[in-house]
C-alpha cells in the first residue's frame, strides 16, 4: 500500500506508466523518459508524481522493468513480483506543482501534478528497451495557459515545505 497526502486527503497509488520521451521540461530542457505515478483519492480525484529520467548510469529497478513492458495500449500485472515505487524516486528534490490534465485521452482536467526537478538515470540498454517497447508515446509539452506553477522544496521523501 503506497500513498501520498495532498491537502489533507490520502491518495493511493493505482498504477504507474512511462512515456518516451518525457512530457515535461525543466528550464526548457527535455528528458529521455518520464515515469508517471498515478494516485487516486476516495472521491476519484487524481494526483500524479512525474519522475524525469535521463540516459546515464544503470538503474537496477528500471532496467528490470524494461524486461516486462506491456505492448502499447495494454496493461500488465507482474504476478508474484513486488515493485518498490520509492526506488523510482530521486533523493531530495524541488517539486514543481500545478493543476493540469491527463496527458493521454481523454486529457481530463483537474489533475494535481507534482514533477520532481531532480532526475534519475537509466542505462543505454534500458532506455533502448523502453523506446522499442513504447515507441514515441509522449504528449508534446503544453503551454501553461495561465496556470500557476508552484515550487515546493522536499527535505526528505516524506516531508515538503512550500516556497
Amino acid at each position: 500500500e503506497i500513498w501520498i497526502e495532498v491537502g489533507g486527503a490520502r491518495y493511493e497509488l493505482t498504477q504507474f506508466h512511462y512515456h518516451t520521451p518525457g512530457e515535461h521540461t525543466v528550464r526548457g530542457r527535455p528528458f529521455d523518459m518520464e515515469i508517471h505515478l498515478v494516485h487516486r483519492n476516495d472521491e476519484g480525484s487524481l494526483a500524479v508524481v512525474g519522475v524525469l529520467v535521463r540516459r546515464g548510469r544503470e538503474h537496477p529497478l528500471l532496467d528490470a522493468l524494461a524486461e516486462h513492458l506491456p505492448k502499447p495500449g495494454e496493461s500488465l500485472a507482474i504476478e508474484g513480483e513486488k515493485v518498490a515505487a520509492s526506488e523510482l524516486l530521486p533523493g531530495a528534490s524541488r517539486i514543481f506543482r500545478y493543476e493540469g490534465s491527463l496527458t493521454t485521452p481523454p486529457c481530463s482536467e483537474g489533475v494535481r501534478w507534482y514533477v520532481l526537478e531532480t532526475h534519475i538515470e537509466i542505462s543505454d540498454a534500458g532506455l533502448a528497451a523502453f523506446e522499442a517497447g513504447l515507441g514515441k508515446n509522449n504528449r508534446p509539452v503544453q503551454p501553461l495557459n495561465g496556470r500557476e506553477l508552484l515550487v515546493d522544496r522536499c527535505r526528505s521523501r516524506s516531508q515538503t515545505s512550500r516556497t
